[in-house]
């Protein structure tokens, strides 16, 4: 009932090492985690990837959930996370076969501990393929005004 792929209600839980891709809904907030009231939860080593609908997180009723060493990438409504967030990545999780429902790891990936500085696996799921090449492609602003003029 409130588009999100998952709700927290005046929840303390603590979730670590979770993957949550492609969540939405038509409900309202929409997003991935739709966080109300205190406390709030506190997420930790987790993913926050492709929303179909709404940002990554939304809080309201005073929430603000603790974010720490996670992956947030490519959600329709942004990436920004309300609360406070500690040593975050806005980068590609290198997902292996998302579109065919594989959320392991590509072996280049930021979230497998050898390829971050935290040295700590992030999300629910290990390698599973080898090195991947991320449809999205970093860029400067500087490069892409050049482009338009």
């Amino acid at each position: 009932s409130f588009g999100s792929g998952a709700s927290f209600l005046s929840s303390a839980a603590v979730i670590r090492n979770c993957t949550f891709c492609r969540n939405g809904g038509s409900g309202t907030p929409q997003g991935t985690l739709y966080c109300f009231n205190v406390p709030a939860p506190s997420l930790d080593r987790c993913v926050i990837a492709f929303s179909t609908a709404g940002p990554a997180r939304t809080c309201s009723g005073g929430a603000a959930p603790m974010t720490s060493r996670s992956i947030v990438f490519g959600n329709a409504g942004g990436d920004a996370l309300c609360g406070t967030v500690d040593d975050n990545l806005v980068l590609d999780p290198l997902f292996c076969g998302m579109d065919a429902q594989d959320l392991t790891l590509c072996a280049n990936s930021p979230c497998l501990a050898g390829n971050n500085a935290w040295g700590e696996a992030v999300g629910a799921l290990g390698a599973g393929c080898g090195s991947c090449v991320s449809p999205v492609q970093p860029t400067t602003w500087g490069l892409l005004k050049s482009r338009y003029r």
